[in-house]
């Protein structure tokens, strides 16, 4: 998605509402993936996911058919998997047998954290940005882009991770 969306920038394609569904893809995804390393209560989940949900349908309806991002949704998801990703690693931390840096599951909550944590502030601030300053706002896509590239390094450290073995590894990260 993110090389379709450089592709498209450089063509000056717009590509604001491809990013407006895609991120309700990545939101679920994530929380899946989440879930599936350290299964919470069923309520968080489905609260988390109608919040979500909620938000990103009034966005959508106040954006309408211009192009805009949906900023609400985008600073409430990313608000959202910080925290879950953020326990995430606190558990990893607390379960984790042998060297951390060993941990798919802290790699991929590192990295979720280090892209949403500076990006969110940044993509809600787009819509802003491009009516008042355009030089400005592309600036600020392509450091976005360099959030991501860090983001998708850290995902990469963590299938590798999986798929090194690993003696001190415990069962909760072995099996996912």
């Amino acid at each position: 998605m993110e090389l379709f969306g450089a592709a498209a920038v450089y063509m000056q394609v717009d590509t604001i509402r491809y990013y407006n569904f895609y991120w309700v893809v990545e939101f679920c995804m994530l929380l899946a993936i989440g879930e599936t390393i350290h299964p919470r209560a069923r309520w968080l989940r489905w609260a988390m996911l109608g919040t979500f949900g909620l938000i990103w349908v009034l966005d959508m309806y106040r954006v309408g058919s211009r192009p805009m991002l949906v900023t609400g949704s985008v600073i409430t998801g990313a608000l959202m998997l910080g925290a879950y990703y953020l326990a995430l690693l606190w558990w990893v931390a607390h379960t984790w047998q042998g060297p951390l840096r060993r941990s798919p599951t802290f790699w991929l909550s590192l990295s979720v954290l280090l892209y949403y944590g500076p990006a969110a502030p940044l993509i809600s601030s787009i819509n802003y940005f491009i009516q008042v300053d355009m030089a400005l706002a592309s600036r600020l896509f392509w450091i976005t882009q360099v959030f991501c590239i860090i983001k998708f390094f850290g995902v990469g450290i963590t299938c590798t991770c999986m798929a090194l073995p690993d003696e001190t590894a415990s069962s909760h990260d072995r099996a996912h």
